[in-house]
């Protein structure tokens, strides 16, 4: 696995749930990050250059910076990947994450958001083709829209499947956005085996 920032998101389930009633938000932009965002060319470059190296699978044979969020199930992870990236995600007490979500920032010159999901070896997902979002002002919506096509056919459109290999990709590109790959796990859970909590 790739080496990276591990967050463990603490936040309540009812802090990550109270006022958006199983739906997505659209976070407020906040002033420009000078940590997460690079304005010399070469370091452009040079992280657009890591991103393309992921996209080879080159990471199976050299550790690459990724940030890591990871936490129980409802604890509030979403809040953190909505911060970081300022995209709406999903906030509904019936949505898990049951899959790997993987979202890449990269700066571009035009506001585009793409998903696609990136098969697991010997999956049999059905995989479906989505459009690019390249308006932004009915963002919530639309990614909304193929986040659920995304689980549906990932997990059976009766949500049968616990858990899947399979990897949800969001690539989010714009003039103001970082670089940066995040990792969304799914949700610990505990369970009580011969009277010892296990995750």
């Amino acid at each position: 696995m790739a080496s990276g920032l591990i967050v463990d998101d603490p936040v309540s389930p009812r802090r990550a749930h109270q006022h958006r009633n199983g739906a997505y938000a659209t976070p407020t932009r906040p002033k420009k990050n000078a940590f997460l965002h690079a304005e010399d060319p070469k370091h452009l470059e040079l992280l657009n250059t890591l991103l393309e190296l992921q996209a080879v699978d080159i990471e199976n044979h050299f550790d690459l910076p990724q940030i890591i969020v990871c936490g129980l199930q409802s604890s509030g992870k979403s809040s953190v990947l909505e911060a970081i990236t300022e995209i709406p995600f999903p906030r509904s007490e019936n949505t898990c994450t049951r899959f790997v979500t993987k979202v890449t920032l990269r700066t571009h010159p035009e506001d585009i958001v793409e998903v696609k999901i990136e098969q697991a070896a010997g999956s049999k997902t059905s995989v479906p083709r989505f459009a690019p979002i390249t308006n932004l002002n009915n963002l919530s919506a639309e990614l909304q829209d193929q986040f659920e096509r995304a689980s549906d056919a990932i997990l059976g459109a009766q949500q049968q499947t616990k858990f899947s290999r399979d990897t949800l990709s969001i690539t989010i590109s714009g003039p103001d956005r970082p670089i940066l790959q995040i990792l969304d796990l799914p949700g610990l859970i505990y369970h009580d085996a011969s009277d010892q909590k296990n995750i």
